[in-house]
């Protein structure tokens, strides 16, 4: 039970974790286009591409302390 748990949260963040990264794509793409290579092309780095990263490897930690037996 609990296996089947942990699988269907970490696809729930893995869906929600690839939605961030395309949009983040696409916002990144749009600041080409616009060419602005100024400070706000570092932040839609951080927030499209590092943030949720972290948050991924931080939500898949505490689905495993959760439903892993020791």
């Amino acid at each position: 039970m609990l296996q089947n748990l942990e699988i269907g949260l970490k696809r729930i963040v893995n869906v929600i974790f690839w939605l961030w990264i395309s949009i983040g794509i696409f916002l990144l793409f749009f600041a080409l286009v616009n060419y602005r290579w100024n400070f706000s092309f570092i932040w839609l780095l951080i927030i499209g591409f590092l943030i949720p990263y972290l948050l991924k490897i931080i939500l898949f930690y505490v689905i495993d302390g959760f439903t892993k037996k020791y």
